[in-house]
């Protein structure tokens, strides 16, 4: 048997080494290809800022604070005493405002159907990222100790 997922883990390792394409590099692709927001000469390694805009002037607003992504457009929270989630596309236009089921939200998650935010409480609060429709039945008590 030690022998067998010996060669099984063998087996798995050569084939991860030879999923390389032909040039023997993996591609790697910016979210935002057009050159308009790229930083001049990025490196493109960890951290490095691949897309930059402006979210205080467009939206009126000062103290925006937690940023998402849902594939096709960011939103951002203000974070103290407003209930609003602005949004932008991909290229960092501002689209509209959304009214949230939560008030100051710190920052947000998105799980591919519905975006999550808390705004440091003991509630994670869910709704329907276009719309800011509520979903309730989501919401996420947390317990414990901070």
């Amino acid at each position: 048997m030690k022998k067998f997922l010996l060669i099984l883990i063998t087996v798995s390792m050569l084939c991860t080494l030879m999923a390389k394409d032909p040039n023997g590099i993996y591609e790697r692709r910016d979210m935002n290809s057009a050159s308009s927001n790229a930083p001049a000469n990025p490196s493109r390694d960890p951290w490095d800022n691949l897309l930059q805009f402006d979210v205080d002037t467009p939206t009126g607003q000062t103290g925006l604070s937690g940023m998402e992504w849902d594939g096709e457009f960011f939103y951002a929270t203000k974070w103290s005493g407003s209930n609003l989630i602005f949004k932008f596309d991909s290229e960092g236009t501002y689209i509209e405002s959304i009214t949230a089921p939560l008030t100051g939200a710190r920052d947000l998650a998105f799980d591919g159907e519905y975006m999550y935010g808390s705004a440091a409480t003991s509630t994670v609060y869910c709704w329907e990222s276009a719309t800011g429709v509520a979903v309730p039945e989501n919401n996420i008590e947390v317990t414990g100790q901070a």
